[in-house]
């Protein structure tokens, strides 16, 4: 009776033991998928820090209006209708005209819209923070990622646990 008992006790541990392994092995794999995807998420996050002054560099340079810029020589409707024609409407699109031929913009126009948008970019002011939209826009990229291996990983620990008590 002995020799059974502890040949059914021993076959239970092995079970066990097989159990334990197997889902240690997936809460392990979670694991380094989650590290994975969080280094990748991490590296997103550091490039858009990076570019945060390009982002707003430009979100500044998109505040600041043609039409509103009172430049001399660039008052008529014809010639913001022309710009406008071509998607030059900000501080920002005026880059454009370095490549683009807009029709009644000669070189001295384009020249001072240009010195226009370095006036404008010259008195731009760097925030230290990542624009919280930028921030949002990379964490709602990851959360669908994360969620689920969050969940596999919680699940695979109150196994174990559960596991460890029996």
């Amino acid at each position: 009776e002995i020799n059974r008992l502890e040949a059914a006790l021993f076959d239970q541990r092995k079970t066990a033991v097989e159990r334990f392994e197997r889902k240690k092995r997936d809460a392990e794999a979670s694991v380094a998928t989650h590290s994975k995807v969080r280094q990748q998420y991490q590296s997103d996050l550091r490039e858009a820090e990076q570019d945060s002054r390009r982002i707003q560099m430009e979100q500044h340079l998109e505040s600041f209006l043609i039409r509103r810029a009172k430049l001399k020589g660039i008052t008529t409707e014809r010639i913001f209708l022309a710009l406008e024609s071509f998607g030059i409407e900000t501080a920002n699109d005026v880059d454009a005209l370095k490549t683009t031929k807009v029709p009644n913009i000669g070189p001295v126009l384009r020249d001072r819209l240009l010195d226009w948008k370095n006036t404008v970019a010259s008195k731009f002011v760097l925030k230290q923070a990542l624009p919280e939209s930028e921030r949002n826009r990379i964490a709602s990229r990851y959360a669908p990622v994360f969620l689920p291996l969050i969940a596999s990983v919680e699940a695979a620990i109150r196994d174990i646990e559960g596991y460890a008590a029996s």
